[in-house]
């Protein structure tokens, strides 16, 4: 099964980002050395150079688009389940609480204040 770009971790999109800033570098760094000005050959070579780079940013502007999209998602639905449990009946709450091996009523807590008492 093929990864999807937002399975990517946040971590290897830094470590390409580097790589396609250090291949600018490298680029510029490398045109800068001829006094004479550039010949065709060369000038075709940097504008490939370049292209490929530009590629691989749309490329990492897309992982990074997917996966903002993807957690957005992710909290939305732990938001709907966390709202979902607040309006359950107590018992069902309950049986969630012992389901997670969690404290009576830590998911009620959790997302819905306490019910103001009448004096």
């Amino acid at each position: 099964m093929s990864k999807l770009p937002s399975d990517t971790l946040l971590g290897d999109i830094e470590t390409l980002f580097g790589a396609v800033s250090a291949r600018l570098r490298r680029i510029a760094d490398g045109s800068r050395e001829p006094s004479a000005p550039p010949d065709a050959e060369t000038i075709a070579h940097l504008r490939a150079a370049v292209h490929d780079c530009v590629t691989a940013l749309d490329q990492l502007q897309s992982m990074l688009l997917a996966e903002i999209e993807r957690r957005s998602r992710l909290e939305q639905i732990a938001s709907n389940a966390q709202d979902a449990l607040a309006a359950a009946p107590p018992e069902l709450a309950a049986m969630f609480d012992a389901l997670l091996g969690m404290p009576p009523n830590s998911c009620r807590s959790a997302r819905s204040p306490e019910p103001s008492r009448a004096s």
